[in-house]
């Protein structure tokens, strides 16, 4: 619920007429923080509840009414819930009092409260208070607990440790050691807290001034005063403001008031002491900063009796303050008189200290001509901020049910986003995650799955791996000259004069017009030669696609569990090396076979593509002669037609050479056929077949060879951490929205 919106519609009871209301309605002309009619600050609703608690109080003491009864009821709720840790998950209303340094707020507490807290030269508050005070009780007694919400490094826990700290207290005097004893026990996480229940003040002080104590702290001393003459009432009182101390530390305490006061339903009770300008100070800043309209602050002046009585335009300046002419609050400012050190050594009692509070500002100016009697004293003010923050919890109730409903409907959906809770046996688990992942990859390389990448990925690749080895053919140039066809590879290029010089060179004792076949075996061999490098392209693109796809399998299968996930890593990548290295073996062994002997298999096609290719030559080799010599040279050209006795002669010339180009290149079109499917059939067989036929066996053995399979496995699936950690804090939550929600949904008064 927005907490200005609370504000505008909140109103404390009072009498119609009387000087000393309780409301802001009797406050002069000109004051600009409450010249409203009541519908600017209260809604009719609340009016009416408002009358009905004004006429419970007009009848007897406020303590006795069923208004006070309820009040309490409200407050109680309100720290149940803070206990339960609801503080960090809803903004639940709450009053916080914050100031400087000496600016009076430790006796502020105190005059609130009724108890004496600790005080030392500089900082004496280092962590929060939160203090609650009942008036259902006949006499005094005081609960201290601690309550931790962060570890000693500052990190929220996932839900709020809460220890009881002493025994119940009876005696006021007993209170402000036993406070000491608890700060230091907060400040001091480290140490069991029980150790600081007998320490001195002195001892107190010592341990406070060591290195190993924070200086301050987050987490909170929780104090529960049951008072008969106490007004219901829930506060928290954060360490002072301070500047003579290390940056770290001022931008430490800066920080936790800023915390604390950003809370929408937050009421800010600014402590201000009347020796200093408002100007000058950084907790009106603050909350300023926090609260820009002023809907949700209160200023509480203290320290006017410091004023001279020469100092009359501070006076006069402060109390335009007091009026709402001057710095103008929705709320305005109370001030208060609050006992000196001379009073306090004298254990002056509250009642006295009242008396002298309100016989000060009766007689002193210019508070005497105050018109609103009820912004002046303790008195006033605690019964104002008390029916305040009643009002604000209850006006919240709805908003903080709808808050939490809606933090259980994302909690929900955040247990259900994380993997479901393992409720296998390990081995049970483990072997039908490894089942999966095996079956998973045996369709994937056998194309009987739904997904078909690795297949499409592998026949792609096979694909262009043949087109790479057509691209490995003769380059054989049927011409006695350099004269290449346009679009014509021209490397390694071989005309006919090439091709004779490797005839030439392989003759031995071969009878006359018989060509060595060893120059054939060359020329042949000098293709395949070419076939190892789009083979070993081809090879090594498929187990990196195969290693890729095995990782993505991984991770489905087995990324849950990070230690379970980087063993079948290692193991997969181990049997994948295995096979790799015996799959390269078997193509060295396939191109091998291509080199001896020069097998052709099928005569047929081999006498098809020779009749072919001889007759492709021959035809190349007379286009290249006519581009040689064309039609219409000089009468002396030898020749000056197509198809001359001169063309003719230079394919009888180089007839062997014209056979020898058309029987390699005939050889090259059978066995590269050949080589385009061995190649690929080799790798499916040699690799990506045998290596999913085998790895459940090889993922098995490597878990269940060892006698301490069961612990490892348990270990193996150990949740990752970061998931593990989100699921404990959204349970965590969950149960704390629960009780929330139970706490609330079952409240009645």
């Amino acid at each position: 619920m927005n907490f200005s919106g609370i504000l505008r519609r909140t109103t404390f009871g009072r009498e119609a007429n009387s000087s000393t209301s309780n409301g802001f309605d009797t406050i002069p002309t000109g004051h600009s923080s409450f010249d409203t009619t009541p519908t600017d600050v209260m809604a009719d609703t609340v009016s009416d509840t408002v009358s009905t608690n004004d006429a419970d109080i007009s009848s007897g003491d406020i303590t006795s009414s069923e208004y006070a009864r309820k009040g309490r009821e409200l407050i109680k709720l309100a720290n149940d819930l803070r206990a339960m840790g609801a503080g960090g998950l809803i903004d639940l209303p709450s009053i916080v009092v914050i100031g400087g340094q000496s600016a009076g707020k430790s006796s502020l507490v105190e005059a609130i409260s009724g108890i004496t807290v600790p005080r030392d030269s500089g900082t004496c508050t280092r962590c929060p208070m939160e203090c609650t005070m009942s008036s259902s009780a006949n006499a005094w007694e005081c609960s201290i607990s601690l309550r931790f919400e962060y570890d000693s490094r500052g990190r929220p826990l996932s839900s709020p440790r809460i220890h009881a700290f002493v025994p119940v207290l009876t005696n006021k005097n007993q209170f402000e050691i036993s406070l000491r004893r608890a700060q230091a026990a907060i400040l001091n996480p480290d140490i069991p807290h029980d150790a600081f229940l007998q320490k001195t003040a002195q001892e107190l002080q010592d341990i406070q001034q060591s290195d190993s104590s924070l200086k301050f702290s987050k987490n909170i001393v929780r104090v529960d005063i049951s008072d008969p003459e106490a007004t219901d009432l829930s506060f928290a009182d954060l360490p002072g403001l301070i500047h003579n101390e290390t940056q770290d530390k001022i931008d430490l305490v800066r920080s936790l008031v800023e915390e604390y006061i950003a809370q929408p339903n937050t009421l800010i009770l600014v402590t201000i002491p009347m020796s200093d300008d408002m100007e000058n100070q950084q907790a009106v800043r603050l909350a300023r900063d926090a609260d820009f309209d002023g809907e949700r602050t209160i200023g509480v002046l203290t320290k006017p009796d410091t004023l001279s009585t020469g100092a009359t335009s501070a006076r006069q300046r402060w109390k335009q303050v007091i009026e709402g002419r001057h710095h103008p609050l929705k709320h305005g400012y109370y001030c208060v008189r609050l006992p000196d050190d001379d009073e306090r050594s004298r254990n002056v009692t509250g009642a006295s200290l009242q008396r002298l509070a309100s016989e000060f500002f009766t007689s002193t100016s210019p508070w005497k001509e105050v018109v609103d009697r009820h912004r002046l004293g303790i008195p006033g003010f605690v019964s104002d901020i008390s029916k305040l923050l009643i009002k604000l919890i209850e006006l919240a109730l709805p908003k903080l049910k709808e808050d939490v409903g809606r933090l259980l409907i994302e909690c929900n959906e955040g247990l259900g986003n994380l993997p479901a809770v393992i409720t296998n046996d390990p081995y049970t688990e483990i072997s039908g995650r490894i089942s999966g992942f095996c079956s998973a990859l045996r369709g994937a390389v056998y194309g009987r799955s739904q997904d078909k990448s690795l297949v499409h990925a592998d026949r792609n690749n096979y694909d262009g791996f043949k087109e790479n080895i057509i691209l490995t053919h003769p380059k054989f140039v049927p011409s006695t000259h350099l004269g290449v066809k346009k679009g014509e590879p021209l490397d390694p290029l071989m005309n006919l004069h090439n091709v004779r010089d490797v005839i030439k060179s392989k003759i031995t004792w071969e009878l006359p017009h018989n060509i060595p076949f060893e120059a054939k075996e060359v020329l042949i061999i000098g293709c395949i030669d070419r076939w190892r490098q789009p083979a070993l392209s081809c090879f090594l693109t498929i187990v990196a696609t195969m290693s890729d796809f095995v990782d993505g399998l991984l991770a489905t299968h087995f990324g849950r569990f990070r230690k379970l996930e980087r063993h079948m890593r290692l193991v997969t990548r181990a049997e994948l090396d295995k096979y790799q290295d015996s799959c390269s073996q078997a193509l060295e062994n396939t191109l091998e076979r291509e080199n001896f002997p020069v097998f052709l298999g099928n005569t047929e096609d081999f006498d098809s593509a020779r009749k072919k290719w001889l007759a492709h030559y021959k035809q190349e080799c007379q286009d290249y002669g006519r581009r040689a010599f064309p039609i219409g040279r000089s009468s002396n050209s030898e020749r000056s037609d197509p198809g001359s006795e001169d063309e003719n002669a230079v394919i009888d010339d180089f007839e062997d050479e014209l056979v020898v180009m058309a029987e390699v290149h005939a050889y090259f079109e059978v066995a590269h056929k050949r080589i385009s499917h061995s190649v690929p059939m080799t790798i499916e067989h040699s690799l990506n077949q045998p290596l999913a036929n085998n790895m459940e066996q090889t993922l098995l053995k490597s878990l269940f060879a060892d006698p301490s399979a069961t612990e490892s496995m348990k270990d193996l699936l150990s949740e990752e951490p970061s998931i593990a950690i989100t699921r404990e804090q959204l349970e965590s939550k969950k149960v704390r929205l629960l009780e929330i929600r139970a706490k609330l949904n079952n409240f009645r008064v």
